[in-house]
């Protein structure tokens, strides 16, 4: 059985839309291994933060700062040494063997998404417009908008 997330108002990053990110997001990555490094039960809230800091409350994490108010908010143990070991070379080295195994999995760009289910093959998909084919595989329903798109 699958859990459908809760669903987040998301807000367009003109940075995207135009092909040319201007969110560097190589310090919130690397935190984020060193967090599946250390403390792996962190590792899904802390992601879900750097999510909704991105894509819904346009907020940055680019800083050492922004990380602390991530782990505060999380109520991540030994925060300060956990982002000093973002830059050590275990996570450096953990981060681009991942980036390898994804690109080898047909990651292209972000957003990718892999969705695995148990005794089903693996799906790939690309862009942020195709969170409904995510919920049809996951057996999620969506709720319906009743605004008109500004597009």
């Amino acid at each position: 059985m699958f859990v459908c997330a809760q669903f987040v108002h998301l807000k367009s990053i003109k940075a995207f839309a135009s092909g040319s990110p201007k969110t560097d997001t190589l310090k919130a990555m690397s935190f984020l291994t060193s967090i599946e490094l250390n403390y792996p039960g962190f590792l899904v809230e802390a992601t879900r933060q750097v999510f909704l800091r991105i894509w819904s409350q346009k907020k940055p994490i680019q800083t050492e700062e922004d990380l602390f108010e991530i782990a505060e908010k999380i109520g991540l143990p030994e925060d300060e040494r956990i982002i000093k070991a973002s830059d050590g070379s275990r996570v450096k080295v953990t981060l681009r063997r991942q980036t390898k195994q994804a690109l080898k999995m047909g990651a292209i760009a972000a957003p990718w998404i892999l969705v695995k289910r148990p005794n089903k093959q693996d799906v790939n998909l690309f862009g942020g417009h195709r969170i409904h084919v995510i919920a049809d595989l996951l057996g999620c329903t969506l709720p319906l908008r009743t605004e008109q798109s500004k597009l």
